[in-house]
C-alpha cells in the first residue's frame, strides 16, 4: 500500500472533523513509500496519532505528517505543549491517560499495532516544543522507497 495515499485520506478526514477547525495541517512526503503491511491497522495506527496530535492543541496549532526517506519512517508532528519528562515512559502503557475523557488505548493501540508489524514506535520531542511520533518500519516490510523528487 501507498502511505502517502493513506496518509492524505486521514488528514482530509481529520480537516473536515469540526472539533479540529483551529488546526493547520501539512503534509511533507520526501519520500515514495510503499509498504507490506496490514492496511486498516495501519490506518487505525496513523487515525489514532492524528487524533492525539491534534487534541494536544487545543487552542489550535500545527500538524505535520510525512514520510523520511532516511530511515524509511512514517511521522505525525504537533505544536502542542509536549509530553511532560515525568510521564514519557508511560504514554504507550494501556490505560494511562492525561485526559478527562480518554480510555488510555490510543497510544498503547499504535504501540501494539506497530510492535506486531515488527516496526518500532519512537517519541521525540519536536524542536517547536510539540512532539513526533516517528513509525520505522523493518526493511522486509517496505516493498519500494524512492526519494520524492
Amino acid at each position: 500500500m501507498d502511505v502517502a495515499e493513506l496518509l492524505d485520506e486521514l488528514v482530509s478526514m481529520v480537516a473536515a472533523d469540526d472539533r479540529f477547525k483551529d488546526i493547520e495541517l501539512h503534509r511533507e512526503y520526501k519520500a515514495v513509500l510503499t509498504l507490506r503491511c496490514d492496511r486498516g491497522q495501519l490506518r487505525q495506527a496513523l487515525w489514532n496519532l492524528l487524533v492525539n496530535g491534534a487534541e494536544a492543541m487545543e487552542q489550535g496549532g500545527r500538524l505535520t505528517c510525512g514520510l523520511d526517506p532516511e530511515v524509511p519512517a512514517i511521522f505525525i508532528e504537533d505544536t502542542g505543549p509536549g509530553i511532560p519528562d515525568v510521564i514519557r515512559d508511560k504514554v504507550f502503557d494501556p490505560f494511562f491517560t492525561t485526559k478527562d475523557s480518554g480510555t488510555g488505548l490510543g497510544l498503547a493501540t499504535v504501540h501494539s499495532i506497530v510492535e506486531a508489524h515488527h516496526g518500532r514506535l519512537d517519541l521525540i520531542k519536536a524542536e517547536n516544543g510539540g512532539e513526533r511520533f516517528v513509525i520505522r518500519m523493518p526493511a522486509t516490510a517496505v516493498m519500494e522507497l524512492e526519494r520524492a523528487v
